[in-house]
C-alpha cells in the first residue's frame, strides 16, 4: 500500500530566532562593563574629580550616554525588524504582533536595567580584560539560558 508523502517544515525563524535576539539585546552590556572598569582601571575617574567632575554628575552622564547609545541601538532594530520581509512573504512575529507601546516599556526598563547591572557589575571588577571576559561569558550563558526556556513558536512565527 502507498504511503502518504512527509514534509519536514522547519522554520529556522522560529528555531534561532529567540537566541539571535536575545544575544543582539545584550550586546551592548559588555562594552558598557568594560568602559566603566577601563577608566577605573586607568584612574580616568579620578584625574576627573581632580578637575572638579562630581560623582553625581560622573554616574548621571554615563548613564544618560549609554543610555542614548542603546536606545538608538533599540530604534534601529525595532525598525527594521518591522519593516523586512523575505521574498517568500516571511516576516517577523515579534515586531508585528505585538502593539509598538509593548515594546516601547519593555525596551525602556529593559535598557535601564542593562545599564543599571552593567554598572553594579563594574564596581566589583577591578582589571578590564576580566571585565570583557566575565561579562562576555556572562551574556552567552545568559542568551543559551533563554533560548532554552524560551517557548519557541508563540513570539517569532510568522503572521
Amino acid at each position: 500500500m502507498p504511503k502518504l508523502a512527509n514534509f519536514l517544515s522547519l522554520d529556522f525563524g522560529a528555531i534561532l530566532g529567540p537566541f539571535c535576539f536575545t544575544l543582539a539585546f545584550n550586546l551592548l552590556f559588555p562594552s558598557i562593563v568594560v568602559s566603566l572598569v577601563y577608566e577605573k582601571e586607568m584612574k580616568i575617574r579620578i584625574m576627573m574629580r581632580m578637575m572638579g567632575l562630581g560623582t553625581v554628575a560622573y554616574w548621571t552622564i554615563n548613564y544618560l550616554f549609554w543610555f542614548i547609545i542603546y536606545l538608538i541601538f533599540t530604534t534601529i532594530f525595532v525598525v527594521l525588524g518591522s519593516v523586512v520581509y523575505l521574498p517568500s512573504g516571511y516576516k517577523l512575529g515579534m515586531f508585528t504582533r505585538q502593539a509598538y507601546g509593548v515594546h516601547v516599556v519593555f525596551f525602556f526598563l529593559f535598557i535601564n536595567n542593562t545599564i543599571a547591572f552593567a554598572m553594579l557589575w563594574a564596581s566589583v571588577i577591578r582589571l578590564a580584560k576580566v571585565a570583557q571576559i566575565s561579562a562576555t561569558l556572562w551574556v552567552l550563558c545568559m542568551t543559551g539560558i533563554a533560548w532554552t526556556a524560551w517557548d519557541s513558536g508563540n513570539v517569532f512565527n510568522t503572521d
